[in-house]
């Protein structure tokens, strides 16, 4: 017992007036927070959903308890949102471009920054909870000085919207002239805000086998073209970009949009 009781008086403990603390905390809660808007405003249903909510939130818990589990966590979503949803493709990417979308834009513009620190503070606090007392720390310096942390997480954000509101007049002008290509199928505008009901026209389009068909991006926002099982994906498509596959075989062949899962069609291939 006396062993026992010795480590835990040992155990480093981290305040809470530290920004060692504080971003993972805040970072944790942001991500929650944002998941629940997500799921509220854009009628997500995904059963798997509720994960992105209740991790977050249990994480937050841990990490207000000192415990070193919180801090994983907080380094886990960290680096999985900058590999998943981060700007290199993926989510955010989609979200940066779509400044006429103000919610979805302002969201990932907070969360990247905000998952940017603590992706740094969660590795700082998670290599001083495993240390014990009284070791030097040899990993201070993967830590840049807190100041300059936080001077490039608020200069993104300052500037990404600074960008946007100078960028979303002239994107709403360019997506109102279709392109000179004629498509068979065209996203709809407002297709990215779930409270229309828009998504494509026509949702259901039948051709015959060796048919090339033509998706066009009429929405100020970026969307993608998905087939559900992996056939085709188009990846980001920004406002007035067109899309182009081949379908070689018959069947019913039905894509969603990745970043906007309510927007689902179906191409009806049927033999010559």
């Amino acid at each position: 017992m006396s062993n026992a009781l010795t480590r835990a008086t040992t155990r480093p403990r981290i305040p809470r007036t530290s920004l060692l603390f504080l971003v993972p905390f805040l970072g944790l809660l942001w991500d929650a927070v944002a998941h629940v808007y997500s799921f509220v405003v854009y009628n997500s249903s995904s059963p798997t959903f509720a994960i992105f909510i209740v991790v977050p939130l249990a994480g937050a818990l841990a990490v207000l308890r000192g415990g070193r589990l919180g801090y994983a966590v907080s380094l886990i979503i960290s680096f999985q949102f900058f590999l998943v949803e981060g700007p290199f493709g993926g989510l955010a990417a989609g979200a940066w471009s779509s400044v006429t979308v103000t919610d979805y834009f302002l969201i990932f513009m907070i969360t990247a920054p905000a998952l940017f620190l603590a992706l740094f503070y969660s590795a700082a606090g998670l290599t001083k909870l495993l240390r014990p007392r009284g070791v030097p720390p040899r990993l201070a310096r993967v830590v840049p000085p807190p100041s300059l942390l936080v001077l490039l997480a608020v200069g993104f954000v300052i500037g990404g919207v600074t960008i946007g509101m100078i960028a979303a007049p002239t994107e709403l002008r360019l997506s109102q002239h279709l392109s000179a290509v004629k498509p068979d199928v065209i996203i709809l505008q407002g297709a990215g805000d779930s409270k229309k009901g828009l998504s494509y026209s026509p949702v259901n389009y039948t051709v015959t086998v060796g048919t090339t068909v033509t998706w066009l991006n009429n929405d100020t926002v970026t969307h993608s073209i998905a087939e559900s099982n992996g056939l085709f994906d188009s990846g980001p498509l920004p406002p007035d970009a067109t899309f182009n596959f081949t379908f070689t075989a018959p069947g019913a062949y039905q894509y969603s949009c990745t970043y906007h899962p309510w927007m689902v069609g179906t191409i009806t291939v049927s033999a010559k």
